[in-house]
């Protein structure tokens, strides 16, 4: 992750937004929540919102 960090412009990846990344391109893929739930393996579907980038909800 340092790496990646010090090579590209932008700042402050971490694994952390990378998932949250990842569910925000599903969902603006017009993947279900309950499918995005499942891939990221959360029980609660409030956890999966919270990974969903603010612009999307």
């Amino acid at each position: 992750m340092r790496r990646a960090n010090d090579t590209c412009a932008i700042k402050g990846i971490t694994p952390h937004r990378l998932r949250g990344t990842f569910a925000t391109l599903m969902s603006e893929a017009c993947v279900p929540i309950q499918t995005v739930q499942r891939v990221m393996r959360h029980k609660s579907f409030t956890t999966t919102m919270g990974y969903l980038d603010k612009n999307w909800m």
